[in-house]
């Protein structure tokens, strides 16, 4: 994780240490804390990316079925004409 989210969490983590009363977190529950939250994002960032190559599957296969329609559509105003 980089430096600055890193102290962003730990100044979070020792704010709401000290608004419970408790002593002056430990320098490791603080890792500990980061790395969870570092996996847990990216966990979600992972699902975020398999949701949205379903919805761009889903619109190619859309798409194709409007292309395939416009298709059929002139075909039969082509048989027509003729």
């Amino acid at each position: 994780m980089r430096v600055i989210y890193k102290l962003i969490l730990i100044t979070i983590y020792y704010f709401i240490a000290s608004s419970h009363g408790l002593e002056e977190p430990n320098q490791e529950v603080a890792a500990l804390i980061s790395h969870a939250v570092q996996e847990r994002l990216k966990n979600l960032v992972e699902k975020l990316a398999v949701i949205t190559e379903h919805r761009i599957d889903l619109i190619k296969v859309k798409f194709i079925e409007i292309l395939k329609f416009i298709e059929r559509e002139r075909e039969r105003e082509e048989h027509y004409l003729f």
